[in-house]
């Protein structure tokens, strides 16, 4: 499956859903972020006036959220309108337990413009299962860099900020230090909270916690250094020479093996292959065969899990 038609599949999911309903909302002007966010409450068994109360406040809550993401100034910076940065979140509802309680997971995808090109790089492809948040209708949302007000506003600084960070090292060097330090103080801030996904859990190290360390974690520096090799010298120069832009992207696969070597299969890496691995397949189908050779030795060491989808390298 590409990019493009995993992008529309997670629409289609969405708006397409047989049971329960679903609510989706497309973002006003957003200051950085250009969101779309959907919750998905189908798992929910309801019927009557609790079935329309519920879709109600799903309603509602969507569009404070929204409101809470596109309103916000995240950086110092000022994004042009074709530099905002696409983020899809979508909240999978499976339990509420009690009135304005909520469980489930939440999935972000971010996107990023490839210059030259009318192409979009999936940047992020993430489900965190730890979605579990506290909300009634009309409750203001407040976040503060510096403490802990409620776990759905960390939830989405969180992922706003490594939106940010992981767009901005993608385009200079360590260029989204700024916004890491951001996402520690969110984990730091809410590890006193009762919530899941903020501690270091052995039992689930695909959490938020991890994500940060990985990415906060010095033992992890070459793989940003991957990140902005294999988008701004790599994709980003693939119109002018695909040649020279796949010596870069091999390279920057060589960096994130080297990662792999001293921390195998950490969420950063999982992550990073579950976003990236039909691209890789089609950056390279063109490549001549040595440097295919080399790309599926290395994409099969680190995601031995698709090793039958990195075959195509080799077939084409």
């Amino acid at each position: 499956m590409n990019i493009l038609l995993s992008k529309l599949v997670f629409f289609l999911k969405i708006l397409f859903s047989a049971t329960a309903f679903v609510v989706l909302i497309d973002s006003a002007q957003a200051q950085e972020l250009k969101c779309n966010l959907a919750f998905d409450a189908s798992q929910i068994s309801q019927s009557g006036n609790e079935a329309s109360t519920l879709k109600d406040f799903f309603t509602q809550m969507q569009a404070n959220f929204q409101q809470f993401i596109s309103s916000r100034r995240w950086t110092e910076k000022n994004f042009k309108s074709n530099e905002k940065i696409n983020i899809n979140i979508l909240f999978t509802i499976r339990e509420v337990p009690a009135q304005g309680k909520y469980k489930g997971n939440i999935q972000v995808q971010t996107y990023r413009p490839i210059f030259g090109s009318s192409y979009e790089s999936i940047m992020i492809n993430f489900i965190d299962k730890d979605l579990d948040f506290d909300y009634l209708p009309g409750q203001p949302l407040d976040y503060n860099d510096n403490s802990y007000i409620s776990n759905i506003t960390s939830i989405l600084a969180f992922y706003s900020y490594l939106a940010l960070a992981m767009d901005f090292d993608s385009f200079s060097p360590n260029g989204g230090t700024k916004y890491i330090e951001k996402i520690l103080n969110t984990v730091n801030n809410a590890q006193s909270s009762p919530y899941q996904g903020w501690s270091a859990q052995a039992s689930n190290q695909n959490s938020r916690y991890w994500l940060l360390e990985n990415l906060n974690s010095q033992q992890f520096q070459a793989m940003r250094d991957a990140n902005y090799e294999y988008h701004r010298q790599g994709l980003d120069s693939m119109q002018v020479n695909p040649v020279r832009a796949r010596l870069h992207i091999l390279n920057a696969l060589k960096k994130i093996k080297s990662v792999n070597d001293v921390r195998p299969a950490q969420v950063l890496i999982r992550t990073f292959f579950n976003t990236k691995d039909d691209e890789i397949v089609n950056i390279f189908s063109q490549a001549e065969e040595a440097e295919k050779k080399q790309v599926y030795e290395i994409v099969t060491t680190i995601d031995p899990t698709n090793t039958e989808k990195y075959s195509k390298i080799l077939q084409r």
